[in-house]
């Protein structure tokens, strides 16, 4: 499935040993996110992973490493709400149910430590959240072809 995010935006994800950034491209807007002076990130490893878009074209990434997906303007680079979940490796996101207004965040079990395990047993799950006030955009399928 391709989100209706690559159809009017471009995103690249640059990951360096002390730092991250998010280029988003829409139209002939540029604007960069870095994650690594963004106060929210967690200490050590960490990686913007999985991403979709919302109805109102703000982006929402979620964040391997931080337990969370962030939501942010591309157009300004603000970073504008949070939502954690109970698993350190979120990897994916998207908008579903009948409005689209359901938040689905994926997340990872792989790589935990028993320790980790322990802590986090509800790592590897997929949380829904609802009552954001925010509705997703329709996905569409795409077909390719050699």
């Amino acid at each position: 499935m391709v989100n209706s995010f690559l159809q009017s935006s471009y995103t690249t994800l640059l990951s360096l040993p002390r730092f991250q950034m998010a280029f988003f491209f829409s139209g002939d807007r540029r604007t960069v996110f870095d994650f690594a002076t963004f106060s929210e990130m967690p200490e050590g490893f960490f990686v913007p992973d999985g991403m979709t878009i919302d109805a109102e074209d703000n982006i929402w990434v979620a964040v391997f490493g931080a337990g969370a997906v962030y939501n942010i303007n591309p157009h300004t680079g603000k970073h504008i709400r949070t939502v954690k979940v109970p698993s350190p490796n979120t990897t994916s996101v998207a908008f579903g149910g009948p409005n689209l207004d359901e938040l689905f965040i994926v997340s990872a079990r792989e790589y935990l430590t028993p320790e980790i395990r322990e802590k986090f047993p509800d790592a590897g799950y997929t949380f829904r959240v609802t009552g954001l006030d925010v509705k997703g955009t329709p996905m569409h399928s795409a077909y390719f072809s050699n």
